[in-house]
């Protein structure tokens, strides 16, 4: 997949006001953003974009508990969305923030794996000890007869000391421990992603998976109220990601044993997060554009949950220290802890936009979606987007990485367009 023409340009941004108040229609949202940039020279040009972040999108959605074979919308639990920035060929990777690894659901992920690998280190070791015992057992009884160590015991204990070594380092543990003791978030994965640590797009994967709240994108025909969703899991690593996605089997006391299926990949596309200016007004959006399922197959799933060939939405950051309307929104454990100095964006709004990306980079960050435009995107923002393979992608794409194959009934809505 390729993202064409990317231009970036230096642009005087505006001062966005935006406020939320209760539930907040299109035009309220839209005449909060009708601010002009006072400091700008009264004749300056005013650029129409600036590219913020590209890279890779996908969208699934998640059957309703037992339900093995959808065939409508009310069969859907949830839709996800994945976003995956990239590097475009040639250009140097790109430096985002992100929150601590040790936080949120990502910490989770990683402190099992460790008390995994510790307890499989245990269970090595005491293997070993094991061995020796008996080979002072050994020499005890056969005084006389020199005792060759056993290859295996050898062998066991040194595959244990270098996968340790190699993935496990002792600062690592100790901070993970030292997290689980302060709260308990590692270990039940309930809170919101805070701290702060540098990765570099294009060195190390970086995947944002997304909860809709409603099931469905917004519709880009209509004059809709905005669309609400969260960030739930940041990672670097595609095995958490994986796991999100899997099916999950679980017993109940009232109807025994039950089955949450696992996710469907619905859609594959390029995105970008883009700064865009006209008039007066100013915004950002995330632009969007499917490669598959291609233009000529069915798009039953897809026209169910709104996901349309190209779209356009205005994109806006909840302040999670502002209170949220009666029954919406995530708990307040839950939501993101930003940094002080992505915080000090919001100053006393309820709603800023998504620049930099960054505020999408910590799980519990909330968002809405509001319908930018229904016209072509590409004339719209003045640029191009092809699907091509000249976007430097890692080797393995993302439905490689969660091991599925072409041939799975579980990727047909993807490839065929039809519910599965």
């Amino acid at each position: 997949m390729q993202l064409k023409n990317w231009r970036h340009r230096d642009t005087h941004r505006a001062q966005e006001r935006f406020g939320f108040a209760g539930v907040v229609c299109k035009s309220e949202a839209e005449r909060e953003m009708a601010t002009g940039d006072d400091d700008a020279p009264p004749d300056a040009p005013q650029q129409p974009y600036e590219i913020l972040e590209r890279g890779e999108i996908y969208f699934f959605y998640r059957p309703k508990v037992s339900v093995e074979e959808p065939h409508s919308r009310d069969d859907v639990q949830h839709m996800y969305l994945v976003l995956r920035p990239e590097v475009a060929a040639g250009e140097r990777g790109a430096v985002e923030e992100k929150q601590s690894s040790d936080s949120g659901k990502e910490g989770k992920f990683r402190h099992d794996e460790l008390k995994e690998k510790e307890e499989i280190k245990s269970d090595s070791e005491e293997g070993v000890e094991k061995k020796k015992k008996e080979k002072k057992k050994m020499k005890k009884k056969k005084s006389s007869t020199a005792v060759k160590p056993e290859p295996a015991a050898d062998e066991l204990r040194q595959k244990a000391e270098e996968e340790v070594k190699a993935e496990v380092s002792d600062s690592a543990q100790n901070e993970v421990s030292q997290n689980s003791r302060k709260n308990g978030a590692v270990e039940e994965g309930k809170h919101g992603g805070d701290g702060a640590e540098k990765i570099e797009i294009g060195k190390k994967p970086l995947f944002r998976y997304i909860v809709m709240g409603r099931k469905s994108l917004p519709e880009t025909t209509k004059r809709t109220r905005p669309y609400w969703g969260f960030v739930e899991l940041v990672t670097t690593n595609p095995d958490d990601l994986k796991k999100m996605l899997a099916a999950e089997e679980y017993e109940t006391k009232t109807r025994g044993h039950r089955v949450n299926p696992a996710a469907r990949p619905v859609g594959e596309g390029v995105y970008t997060l883009v700064h865009h200016h006209s008039g007066t007004r100013t915004d950002t959006r995330l632009v969007y554009k499917l490669e598959y399922p291609g233009p000529h197959k069915k798009h039953e799933p897809q026209d169910a949950l709104n996901i349309e060939d190209q779209a356009s939405y205005i994109i806006q950051i909840k302040n999670p220290e502002q209170p949220a309307p009666p029954s919406t929104g995530i708990g307040s454990k839950r939501r993101a802890l930003f940094p002080a100095h992505l915080q000090a964006k919001f100053g006393s709004r309820r709603f800023v936009p998504a620049d930099p990306p960054d505020f999408l980079n910590y799980e519990g960050a909330e968002f809405i979606l509001i319908p930018a435009s229904s016209a072509d995107i590409e004339p719209e923002l003045g640029v191009e987007i092809e699907t091509s393979d000249s976007v430097n992608k890692n080797d393995d794409g993302l439905i490689e990485i969660l091991g599925l194959s072409k041939d799975s009934k579980r990727i047909r809505p993807l490839i065929d367009g039809v519910w599965a």
